[in-house]
């Protein structure tokens, strides 16, 4: 997935075979990676890609599974949430598919055309048999949700070797379960949106329950004084244009919250706060103002910070 990850576990066990928990672990991220992956030119989400369009696949029931939770998050979103701007992504530099780092945004004339060949109304899944049909050339990239979906795998994996006191961390994507050696919460830091230090702008202390975060501060471009940000607008087909930093979600699903992050990051504040009011959603945003950091957080969000 391009990105790290670390694992802290508490045992009551006197003795553990750690070597094969790393192992098995290491296993179930390379079959991840081997599913859905936009890096690999052999995962099965890559040769999805390169497969005509009108042609129905199927696809391993992990895979499908992924899928079908997009489908409902790009629903459930309103739009904001939408994994066929691959096309896009590569198009503005950001993606597996890219050709090289660009120094200059693309013109509308390749951002329109590329929209012709995104949008989830051009998915069809067929429910009882696995399959899809892509209409389009749509280039899907999970990247927004993948990464919570394995942070996820993970956890359940750890949960049904009889580990209930964790946390599972992958490129910034977190689930944790019960409590530290010392029998407190886990504290997780939220990060001021800068790239270059890595500082909390926040603490919070949590259990049972997972955390992600989506920004603009780690993977962007400029010219001139403009920052390009990674995270697409499907419906624009350009980086988003807001002043809003970074959004912190926390769920009971890894899977969702990375989703879900990723979609209000594009939603921006005003509407994505108040999205999260009207769907009780725990959020918190950090947007930019005159060279300072300003917090706003839904209801629900401020419950785990009493």
């Amino acid at each position: 997935m391009g990105t790290g990850y670390s694992i802290q576990l508490v045992s009551t066990a006197s003795v553990f075979n750690s070597d094969q928990l790393q192992q098995d672990i290491d296993k179930i991220l390379l079959e991840i990676n081997a599913r859905m992956s936009t890096w690999r030119t052999d995962s099965e989400l890559s040769r999805l890609n390169r497969q005509p369009e009108g042609v129905w696949l199927s696809v391993s029931a992990e895979l499908f599974e992924l899928l079908e939770q997009a489908m409902q998050l790009h629903r459930f979103t309103e739009g904001s949430f939408d994994i066929t701007v691959g096309n896009l992504v590569n198009l503005w530099g950001f993606g597996a598919g890219s050709k090289s780092e660009i120094s200059k945004p693309p013109t509308a004339d390749e951002i329109k055309r590329l929209l012709l060949n995104s949008g989830m109304v051009h998915l069809n899944l067929n429910y009882s048999t696995n399959q899809l049909q892509k209409q389009v050339a749509l280039y899907l990239d999970l990247s927004a949700i993948a990464k919570g979906y394995a942070v996820d795998q993970i956890a359940e994996y750890l949960l049904s070797q009889g580990f209930d006191n964790f946390l599972v961390e992958i490129g910034g994507e977190i689930r944790i379960s019960g409590t530290k050696a010392d029998n407190t919460a886990w504290r997780i830091a939220i990060e001021v949106p800068e790239g270059k230090n890595r500082k909390p702008f926040s603490i919070l202390q949590l259990s049972n329950i997972s955390v992600a975060t989506s920004g603009d501060y780690r993977n962007y471009f400029e010219t001139g004084e403009k920052r390009y940000s990674h995270t697409i607008n499907p419906s624009t087909g350009k980086p988003v244009e807001h002043d809003l930093a970074s959004v912190t979600v926390i769920h009971k699903s890894a899977t969702t919250a990375d989703a879900l992050a990723t979609a209000l990051m594009v939603m921006g504040e005003k509407r994505g706060l108040e999205f999260a009011k009207k769907n009780q959603l725990a959020a918190f945003f950090i947007r930019r103002q005159a060279g300072h950091f300003l917090p706003s957080e839904s209801p629900t969000f401020a419950m785990y910070t009493q």
